[in-house]
């Protein structure tokens, strides 16, 4: 049976096909190209969809670009539709003159992480004696929890997410799947990626062309929703090995939510201390495990400590990593 492409799925009508070469950062490869039509007689929308196939040694790879045909009319969008198609084409232009083929196995969307100022001499040993304090176990307060707010959303109740309770009542947080992570978009954005490298999440600006609030969707088992006005959330379709990132944007707290049964029930919410340079790793398998997060808060690509989905930090750990952060602060 011939595969369908997307757009056919959706009741698009091929009007032409054809077939060029092409070649993108000195790779060789073969773009298909077509212009399919949506709609009626009264109502219709032409594009163009161009899927790009490219192989090097014994990878391939495959990238799909969508731009409005020229001879389109928006009847119902007008010139935002239009303008938005447009953005599209140009911000996927963008991303492909970011690829680079260097033998992974899958090409992704590389999220920019802010890079801290070099210090040296006697700073640097300061800082070092700090993380050194930092990264010693034990790092989590066993005998505490988070605590929930009362006007917060409601607690997800035994009957509807039994797994989920009985696991935090054992110190874990499980299954994964159906599961919805939110995370304080002035403080910090939050990724998700399988173990192909594949990316779901905000766009970054590319060379330039600024993504306008853009979410990709390509990692396996991960899905965005909308939370409300520009918020989003990343939910998880299945147990897979993967992995959440949240990346800082300023030295803040941010909130951090875990919901479910449909995002309408909170399991957790974590108040996680960031800084324009920290990456917090959640890691997941299969199995449906997770957690604990892994904390790099300086961004120098080693974890720094850990941080429970159940217990919050010890009060001695909380004032190392306060001080690690204060040392970065007065370092800027």
């Amino acid at each position: 049976m011939k595969k369908r492409n997307y757009f056919q799925k959706s009741g698009g009508k091929i009007l032409s096909k054809k077939t060029e070469k092409i070649s993108i950062a000195g790779v060789e490869g073969t773009a298909v190209i077509q212009k399919l039509e949506f709609g009626n007689e009264k109502f219709s929308v032409q594009i163009m969809y161009k899927d790009i196939f490219l192989q090097k040694d014994n990878l391939a790879y495959r990238f799909s670009l969508i731009a409005p045909s020229s001879n389109t009319n928006f009847v119902y969008s007008g010139a935002a539709g239009k303008e938005y198609w447009q953005k599209a084409e140009m911000l996927s232009v963008a991303i492909m003159k970011t690829l680079e083929f260097d033998g992974s196995k899958i090409t992704a969307i590389g999220i920019p992480k802010n890079t801290q100022p070099k210090i040296s001499g006697d700073a640097a040993l300061h800082r070092e004696e700090l993380l050194t304090a930092l990264r010693k176990e034990p790092f989590n307060d066993e005998k505490a929890v988070y605590q929930i707010p009362d006007n917060s959303k409601k607690r997800c109740s035994s009957k509807t997410t039994e797994n989920a309770d009985k696991s935090i009542n054992k110190k874990e947080l499980r299954p994964s799947s159906g599961i919805y992570f939110g995370v304080d978009e002035e403080a910090a954005t939050i990724h998700a990626y399988d173990e192909r490298g594949g990316h779901t999440g905000p766009i970054p600006t590319l060379n330039e062309v600024n993504s306008d609030g853009m979410i990709e969707e390509r990692a396996f088992g991960f899905g965005s929703i909308r939370l409300g006005g520009s918020n989003y959330g990343i939910y998880v379709e299945e147990n897979i090995f993967g992995r959440i990132e949240i990346v800082g944007k300023d030295f803040a707290f941010a909130e951090f939510r875990i919901t479910g049964d449909g995002n309408s029930c909170l399991i957790n919410q974590i108040y996680l201390p960031v800084t324009p340079y920290s990456v917090y790793t959640l890691y997941m398998n299969e199995s449906g495990d997770m957690g604990p997060l892994s904390c790099d808060i300086d961004g120098d690509g080693k974890e720094d400590f850990k941080l429970s989905l159940v217990h919050p930090l010890l009060a001695s750990k909380l004032e190392e990593l306060n001080a690690v952060i204060e040392d970065m602060k007065n370092s800027q």
